[in-house]
């Protein structure tokens, strides 16, 4: 039982559950090399909370947790099994959509995950409006290294 709770620490962020910023990273790598193998793109996605900071500072930690938790479930619904979400900082999240044929693929996507936390979100009873800054990579046609994705 201690080796599955040491495990899910290493891996996973306690507050939202989804995959922290180590296992974002080896995930990185895992869909590089099998888009070179494959001769097919990675879509590294870059997703940043607007506001977030004033909200969390003005309506209280607990708030910003249910904020967070509340983001990550509606990207990861989002997503469902076109990606690995990833939160690797307080704010910031980033996806790995892989086995692209074209980078155009991931478009549908990115933009329903952008629609889905730009709405207001109903956090304990209260109405929040947060903005995201999304940035895109595409590997391999952003002349980038595996390490720099």
């Amino acid at each position: 039982m201690e080796n599955a709770t040491l495990k899910l620490s290493a891996h996973y962020e306690p507050l939202t559950r989804l995959s922290n910023r180590s296992l974002s990273a080896d995930r990185i790598q895992q869909a590089v090399v099998k888009s070179l193998r494959n001769k097919k793109f990675v879509a590294i996605v870059f997703i940043d909370l607007v506001g977030f900071k004033i909200i969390n500072n003005s309506q209280g930690h607990n708030v910003g947790d249910e904020l967070l938790k509340k983001v990550a479930h509606q990207l990861k619904h989002v997503l469902r099994e076109a990606g690995t979400l990833s939160r690797i900082d307080r704010d910031e999240f980033v996806v790995v959509i892989g086995n692209l044929s074209a980078p155009g693929d991931s478009k549908s996507v990115v933009l329903r995950m952008l629609d889905s936390v730009s709405a207001t979100l109903v956090v304990q009873k209260k109405l929040l409006k947060i903005s995201v800054i999304i940035g895109i990579t595409f590997y391999p046609l952003d002349s980038v290294s595996p390490d720099q994705c």
